[in-house]
């Protein structure tokens, strides 16, 4: 679907873009497809797109490599409508309204007779860190992702140890996924340009956590406290996080973990932040 089809179609259901929505339409058929091609789709799959548009993506989807299941959600009312006339003819797909983070995707994914679902989405940029830990978080529902993504978003997925952009979000990534950038979109392929590149990324599950908490809640709270203050030692912030009753008791577990308290939360790698959660779960228990 190119520039003129896209405008046509809009100005058929007469849809003015949503900038409170983060619209801007992927309009060049050669990306779209090395899009899809990234997600491997089988025909038993199930696929789930979040945020599909107009169905650029959800068309190849459909027509071209047809999953036995595509789930389409999308949140503005106005485009479901589209999509049910573009899609009307693949029995294959099912198109829901609602926003992804207030919704439960993972029970229609079971209530559809699937563990689990591939996932694909053109990210809307205002969103896009608030995704990206939904979906890190359940990860037990989804076995791939391909996600298209602001740059700096991806900046900060795949940054390492010790740079500014590090932290829940990186330590995230490392902990569940194997993550690849594929490459990189210009602005001019969009509809609206955007005023940023973007980046494709695709998601692999580990099949196996190499350093494991023992409460994955527990380890991104003390995660969350280490960068709730940049500027402040490791041994404040998490002083400063309600986590223990008693502010004295982290000493000791930053001690068992080696770890100095002076450091602060972008030098610590995922291996020490398992050990501070595991530790810490051990003194809750006690």
């Amino acid at each position: 679907m190119d520039v003129l089809q896209t405008r046509h179609l809009l100005d058929a259901h007469q849809i003015r873009l949503k900038k409170s929505l983060g619209q801007n339409f992927l309009i060049d058929e050669p990306t779209a497809q090395k899009i899809v091609a990234a997600l491997d789709i089988e025909p038993g799959d199930c696929v789930l797109e979040i945020g599909p548009g107009v169905g650029v993506l959800s068309q190849i989807i459909a027509r071209s490599y047809r999953p036995e299941k595509l789930l389409l959600w999308e949140i503005d009312g106005r485009l479901v409508e589209v999509l049910k006339k573009q899609m009307s003819d693949c029995p294959n797909v099912e198109i829901l309204q609602g926003d992804i983070l207030k919704s439960n995707w993972v029970q229609k994914i079971h209530e559809s007779g699937y563990e689990n679902c591939k996932i694909i989405s053109n990210l809307p940029y205002y969103i896009t860190t608030p995704i990206l830990l939904s979906l890190l978080r359940l990860n037990a529902s989804w076995g791939k992702i391909v996600l298209m993504m602001q740059k700096e978003a991806a900046e900060r997925f795949f940054s390492p140890l010790g740079a500014k952009e590090y932290g829940p979000l990186s330590l995230m990534a490392k902990y569940y996924t194997k993550a690849e950038q594929l490459f990189v979109v210009l602005p001019h392929v969009f509809l609206p340009p955007p005023n940023v590149e973007s980046v494709v990324v695709c998601l692999d599950k580990l099949a196996e956590t190499q350093n494991k908490a023992i409460d994955e809640d527990l380890l991104w709270q003390v995660v969350k406290a280490a960068f709730a203050q940049r500027r402040k030692t490791l041994a404040n912030c998490l002083a400063n996080s309600n986590l223990l009753a008693d502010k004295t008791q982290w000493q000791p577990i930053l001690t068992q973990c080696d770890i100095d308290g002076k450091r602060r939360g972008e030098t610590l790698t995922l291996a020490e932040f398992v050990c501070l959660a595991n530790q810490l779960y051990d003194k809750k228990s006690q």
